[in-house]
């Protein structure tokens, strides 16, 4: 399966009918780790992008289970301690690709909410979902 960041969207004659892609999402993420809402992403198109270079045939919603192991920026939407960890860090792209003192401050800030019980107060009920719509999408594209 691509992602929409492999293949260059003036090539789209180029590809075959029914090819299946997954778009995206940082969400939640960014609430702390700022600098990911400033940078733009292929793997996140905007609806006039999507519009301008897909011939959409279906639309199916991927949410993600609460014991997700992955590491994709949206695996641990109910296990927000993971992303603290410089291990999980170094494995998630969007934070990967942040600049040290970006990802530094992201994961003093998500500390913070942590500790303070802030995040807990704004999102706890996601720790007693089973999954979640994080808006991943598969897209179905004919020609």
């Amino acid at each position: 399966m691509k992602s929409v960041a492999d293949v260059d969207p003036r090539q789209r004659s180029n590809r075959t009918p029914l090819q299946p892609w997954v778009f995206g999402w940082t969400g939640r993420l960014a609430e702390y780790f700022t600098s990911l809402g400033m940078e733009p992403s292929v793997a996140s198109p905007s609806a006039g992008w999507i519009d301008g270079y897909l011939d959409l045939v279906e639309e199916r919603v991927m949410t993600v289970p609460d014991n997700c192991i992955d590491g994709f920026a949206g695996c641990y939407w109910n296990r927000p301690e993971r992303y603290l960890d410089p291990v999980v860090q170094a494995g998630m792209s969007v934070l990967a690709r942040q600049s040290e003192s970006d990802r530094a401050a992201g994961t003093r800030r998500l500390v913070d909410a942590l500790d303070s019980g802030e995040w807990d107060r704004r999102h706890g009920h996601l720790r007693e979902l089973t999954e979640f719509d994080m808006g991943y999408r598969l897209v179905i594209c004919g020609e």
